[in-house]
């Protein structure tokens, strides 16, 4: 039997609304089902500044670059710290919506076998190693993108021992699981978790103050949809939420208020 969420008690901790379609209308729907606060990280350089944008008091930004965009590491880390610079300025002009971007983000590394040629290892490498050092001197939390190279991901990560984050969409084993775990890290928990009863297992073990929720919409697809979120993406929060809880043999209520203050203490939102 599906939980009642309590309301204003989620936060969707990786969405891209920058490519949501009727935005207003989708996030007045999602906020009337209890999704108060969205974490937007961006993933080009060139759309931070329409990421920006999006902030409000209930819409937090990371700025990063996504592995499958990075062009030139040197040249986009220098934009990063521009970026930093510029938005800390708007802070102390005491602008009314202007904020501190919560993390670095969407960064990581990909390694999976695509038809599109994407940057080779060694340029993402340097890229994320870039990034993870401004995230460092900045005392920011990180959004990590790793899909087929956990390995590289972890021993990347054990050369910045102070930085803390999440890993988005987590879909590895408990092995993978426990030893960013012993780095301090969370775990993204969404879509996928409604069409793999294996993911949802390992979710089922990982301790709950170590889990976020997310959509990552519009892009993450599942198979498992609500009939609102079919038209909505955002609205799959709700979905995942019920979902993990009854893996955990937990109310959905006591899962939602433990993942928006494991999101709160992460990202300081």
């Amino acid at each position: 039997m599906q939980q009642d969420v309590k309301p204003h008690s989620l936060i969707d901790s990786h969405c891209h609304l920058d490519a949501v379609e009727a935005l207003t209308t989708n996030l007045d729907q999602a906020h009337s089902l209890g999704i108060c606060q969205h974490i937007v990280p961006a993933i080009t350089p060139a759309q931070w500044p329409k990421v920006m944008a999006l902030q409000s008091p209930s819409i937090h930004i990371a700025l990063g670059t996504h592995p499958w965009y990075v062009e030139n590491p040197e040249q986009e880390q220098a934009e990063l710290l521009r970026f930093l610079k510029e938005s800390s300025s708007m802070l102390t002009e005491s602008s009314s919506t202007a904020q501190r971007p919560v993390a670095i983000g969407e960064i990581g590394l990909d390694f999976y076998p695509a038809k599109q040629p994407r940057p080779s290892k060694e340029i993402q490498l340097e890229s994320f190693s870039q990034q993870l050092a401004i995230a460092e001197s900045h005392q920011l939390p990180v959004i990590v993108h790793a899909v087929k190279a956990h390995n590289e991901v972890i021993e990347t990560l054990k050369k910045f021992p102070e930085i803390r984050g999440v890993i988005h969409a987590f879909n590895g084993s408990i092995e993978i699981a426990q030893q960013y775990l012993a780095l301090g890290f969370c775990f993204g928990a969404g879509p996928l978790l409604l069409k793999s009863q294996k993911l949802t297992r390992v979710f089922a073990q990982l301790p709950l103050a170590n889990i976020l929720l997310e959509t990552d919409a519009p892009y993450m697809k599942a198979a498992t949809y609500s009939s609102e979120a079919l038209s909505n993406p955002l609205l799959i929060l709700t979905d995942v939420a019920e979902h993990l809880a009854r893996a955990k043999d937990i109310s959905t209520e006591q899962l939602a208020e433990q993942c928006r203050q494991n999101t709160q203490q992460l990202f300081r939102c």
